[in-house]
């Protein structure tokens, strides 16, 4: 069975040449905190598949492990700067958390908007952006 295709990072309406996701990943490991320890803000724009999604979530787990920026356990109060000091932060689209036992296997869910608003309530349709990968945004969100 051929390996699965990893994600590419590409930029459009450029004359850019694209390249792969663990690639850019291990640039930024390499050189995120050569001049500075100040904490790195990664913006994740993804247009993936949910499997590929999860690619990109292992390849972050294993290129930045040690940096990437955990939630407090309690939930308390956010981190000061000193304790973000050469830690990466992940942004990517929010979504809204539920239940294990009410989203569909490796999807998030998300309220879309429908044609039938009678009801009051918006029904939840499967997100674009997997559960893991937005729970990586753990104190920033792109709305």
């Amino acid at each position: 069975m051929p390996a699965p295709i990893e994600p590419r990072v590409l930029h459009g309406h450029t004359l850019t040449k694209g390249t792969t996701f663990r690639e850019i990943c291990y640039a930024i490991r390499d050189s995120a905190f050569v001049a500075s320890d100040l904490p790195l803000v990664i913006s994740l724009e993804v247009h993936a598949s949910l499997e590929q999604q999860q690619t990109m979530v292992d390849i972050m787990l294993e290129a930045w492990k040690g940096l990437l920026v955990e939630a407090h356990p309690e939930g308390g109060n956010l981190p000061s700067l000193v304790e973000l000091k050469k830690k990466i932060l992940i942004k990517s689209k929010c979504v809204p958390f539920v239940d294990e036992d009410e989203k569909i296997e490796g999807e998030a869910l998300t309220p879309q908007q429908s044609d039938d608003t009678s009801s009051g309530q918006q029904p939840l349709k499967p997100a674009k952006i997997l559960d893991a990968l937005a729970k990586m945004a753990v104190y920033t969100r792109a709305y």
